[in-house]
């Protein structure tokens, strides 16, 4: 399988980022290459190259400045010239067979089913829908969470990649604009083969920032016409328990849809 490994950063928990490159490594399907997106500037870029040493086929670029994970997922997304890329969060692992998974398919899109795990312990998150459908994505994250994400290279430039307006909710977009491509071929692994970590720190896009409440905002507006009422009161009830913004304020969204 020829495919690349993106990883953006900001590059403020080195421990974290090592051991994602780590999980990278340890892979049964080598990768042809690990591309890690500090998005931030350079200054920034070199300090990370020095925590993280040299490695073979390993790369570190910087966007420039904190543009968002989507600017720096888009970034490694360009200078990426394999087949299939694939995507990993800084502070999420894939575990050994998460590129094997995929070996024998063609597809444009693949997910991989995940582990959720805070301190020691990893409960089942969720298992990716059997069918690529909006449906699966407007009221809840139906199973993309980016570091579960493998695409085709050609597939993932034709819809644009992520969308850099969406600071948080882009790997939900990113699914439900896949979906809306006719004829896409798409494929899961329903082997739990990516840990997706909850820790104290900040994540990339994390509930209660302001970069999710601009996020939850904007996929709102964007979808809600495509949504049903009750997509709609469930998706609102869904981001005010995990996003820290009040039922109340998610109502005065309502009129959107109209």
């Amino acid at each position: 399988m020829d495919v690349t490994a993106v990883i953006p950063t900001r590059g403020d928990r080195p421990v974290m980022l090592i051991e994602a490159i780590e999980s990278v490594e340890r892979q049964i399907v080598e990768a042809r290459k690990i591309l890690v997106v500090v998005d931030a500037s350079d200054e920034s870029r070199q300090r990370v190259c020095e925590l993280i040493g040299e490695r073979p086929n390993l790369e570190v670029v910087a966007t420039g400045g904190a543009k968002g994970v989507s600017v720096a997922r888009n970034t490694g997304a360009e200078l990426t010239q394999s087949e299939y890329i694939a995507f990993l969060d800084d502070d999420d692992l894939w575990r050994p067979g998460h590129l094997a998974a995929f070996l024998d398919d063609d597809f444009d899109v693949g997910l991989s089913a995940f582990w959720k795990q805070r301190r020691d312990v990893c409960v089942h998150e969720k298992t990716p829908p059997a069918v690529l459908h909006p449906r699966r994505f407007f009221a809840t994250n139906g199973g993309c969470r980016g570091s579960n994400l493998l695409v085709r290279n050609e597939f993932f430039r034709s819809i644009g990649g992520f969308d850099p307006q969406l600071r948080a909710f882009n790997d939900v977009d990113f699914a439900i604009r896949a979906s809306l491509v006719p004829g896409v071929r798409y494929r899961r692994n329903r082997s739990r083969d990516v840990v997706f970590r909850s820790h104290v720190g900040r994540r990339l896009s994390g509930a209660g920032s302001s970069a999710y409440r601009e996020g939850a905002f904007c996929f709102y507006e964007r979808y809600a016409a495509m949504m049903s009422s009750v997509e709609r009161e469930r998706f609102r009830v869904w981001i005010a328990k995990v996003g820290q913004i009040s039922l109340a304020e998610t109502k005065r969204w309502e009129p959107l849809h109209s």
